[in-house]
């Protein structure tokens, strides 16, 4: 009876060295599972905003080259009415501006706008507060 005593006494404290490492081996793979589904979820995030930034470009480049078509249809109408240098801005989104610039050419086809600036600037916030996003 006394020995039955000692085993259960020892039992009940001696946990064991494989034990402990299959805990920190779960708690490892938790660990990194959960690393693995927030980084995943991140860079959904990130192509959908590189995705959606892609496409308000093409848009406000498509618009700007109608806006080039339409002036050059007008300058045919009336080469001598238009002005010699033209610019406009397009707005992409609310934190940037497409800005195309154009100047009046002339050769053996008659006049035509030739693009001499078409560049995209980045709107200044005001406020004068820096705002930082996380996670």
């Amino acid at each position: 009876m006394k020995n039955e005593k000692r085993l259960i006494h020892k039992r009940a404290y001696n946990i064991g060295l494989p034990l402990v490492l299959v805990v920190y081996v779960i708690l490892c793979l938790i660990t990194l599972s959960v690393i693995s589904v927030l980084t995943a979820k991140q860079n959904l995030n990130n192509e959908l905003a590189s995705q959606k930034a892609y496409q308000e470009q093409s848009i406000a480049e498509n618009e700007a080259e109608k806006y080039i078509a339409n002036a050059n249809e007008k300058l045919k109408q009336n080469p001598l009415g238009e002005p010699d240098n033209l610019s406009h801005v397009i707005s992409i989104n609310s934190k940037r501006n497409l800005e195309i610039g154009l100047t009046k050419k002339q050769d053996e086809n008659g006049y035509y706008y030739e693009v001499i600036k078409w560049a995209t600037h980045t709107i200044e916030d005001d406020s004068g507060e820096m705002v930082l996003k996380g996670m």
